[in-house]
């Protein structure tokens, strides 16, 4: 048997056991249809509003890396000189550049806002209750020391048990509005996570394979559907006429 032989009947053998696990698999494919609709959720979900975007069905990205790859980049660990290709479903125009792997992770307007009002507010009010005796002794001490005062400040132990308080009271408050800052990162991290796993499809050569089934199929299924309207047809069809009548 020759050699181009011996590879149709594996070809064809595979194809069909390919077919029957896609046919299989079918009604339990979350990703057999990426058009759904979408809404926002307002006042706790009594209210819900219809919005309007751009969505992508797929997107194919193509990451071609230097030879002289920076140490200092996300893709460092990538091998200088490579291609990288990763296929995408479902993307809105607006989270493209999330898909970018050396992507950073950046605050709004509003995060800020939502971390630094609080921390101010609080800010001052560790300041005026619990550090206000301590700042009058640190400025009395200050200015001896200047020579802007000639009255001596007495550090006696209350004082200084008084000054250790305050400065753990300040530790304190800076630890937790760095908690503050790192956990809202980290919820953003883990957004961008999850948004990149649930919505990519393959990579590298498994996205050449799917893009080429996918093109196989709809070549298939095109000229199914022709061959259909040409048969239900009363009269012979232009190309034009038969490609509005399917689309119609």
């Amino acid at each position: 048997m020759a050699k181009e032989e011996i590879e149709y009947y594996f070809q064809n053998d595979f194809h069909h056991i390919k077919q029957q696990l896609k046919d299989a698999y079918a009604p339990l494919d979350p990703d057999a249809d990426t058009r759904m609709l979408e809404g926002l959720r307002e006042l706790f979900g009594l209210w819900r509003r219809e919005v309007r975007f751009t969505n992508y069905d797929r997107v194919l990205l193509y990451i071609r890396l230097k030879a002289d790859v920076d140490s200092e980049s996300t893709l460092s660990d990538c091998q200088p000189g490579s291609t990288k290709l990763r296929l995408f479903q479902n993307v809105p125009e607006a989270d493209l550049e999330m898909l970018f792997p050396n992507i950073r992770i950046g605050m709004r307007l509003l995060d800020k806002l939502m971390i630094g009002v609080p921390a101010l507010v609080s800010g001052g009010l560790v300041m005026t209750t619990k550090m206000g005796a301590t700042v009058l002794l640190l400025g009395s001490l200050l200015s001896f020391c200047l020579g802007t005062s000639s009255e001596p400040v007495e550090l006696d132990k209350a004082a200084l048990i008084a000054l250790a308080a305050s400065i753990a009271a300040l530790a304190g408050y800076l630890w937790k509005q760095y908690s503050n800052f790192r956990n809202r990162k980290l919820k953003y991290t883990q957004a961008l996570t999850e948004h990149l796993y649930f919505k990519l499809l393959d990579s590298n050569a498994g996205a050449i394979y799917r893009i080429l089934d996918n093109a196989e199929e709809s070549e298939c299924k095109e000229s199914l559907l022709a061959y259909y309207f040409l048969l239900v047809s009363d009269r012979p069809m232009t190309a034009t006429e038969l490609d509005a009548a399917v689309e119609s």
